[in-house]
């Protein structure tokens, strides 16, 4: 039995992968998966939400994977610690607002929910509402 719906990938098949976010809502296990791809050392890997990858491009799909959930990581933090209190669509705002636009930029809600809902379990932030909606503090 695989992980639990809510930790499954997002079904991205039909997009332009190179101008799209990960598609991903469980940040720790994403992360982990993508370092199990690292380890297998593959020359082809095939995934349903990408094109199928072989030799060099397999190596560069896992280095980029990890440096974008890396660096979701820290700017979700960042945007914390700027606002105070975030949300979800100011959080996805302020990452266009560094990174550039995905074009479908809606669709970092679900790595940026998968962030902050690890670091409410791991203690760092904490649920709270604004305005009758979902935002994350400091803990």
């Amino acid at each position: 039995m695989g992980p639990p719906l809510e930790c499954q990938e997002t079904n991205a098949r039909d997009r332009d992968t190179e101008d799209q976010p990960p598609p991903y809502y469980c940040y720790p296990e994403y992360e982990d998966a993508i370092e199990l791809f690292r380890a297998l050392e593959s020359d082809v890997l095939s995934l349903t939400h990408y094109e199928v990858f072989e030799g060099d491009a397999v190596d560069r799909f896992v280095d980029e994977s990890l440096a974008f959930v890396s660096e979701l990581d820290t700017l979700a933090l960042e945007l914390v610690d700027e606002h105070g209190t975030i949300t979800l669509r100011n959080a996805i705002d302020g990452v266009v607002d560094r990174r550039g636009s995905y074009g479908l930029d809606a669709d970092l809600a679900y790595p940026l929910s998968g962030h902050f809902a690890a670091h409410v379990d791991r203690g760092t932030l904490e649920r709270t509402q604004t305005d009758g909606v979902v935002a994350w503090c400091r803990s």
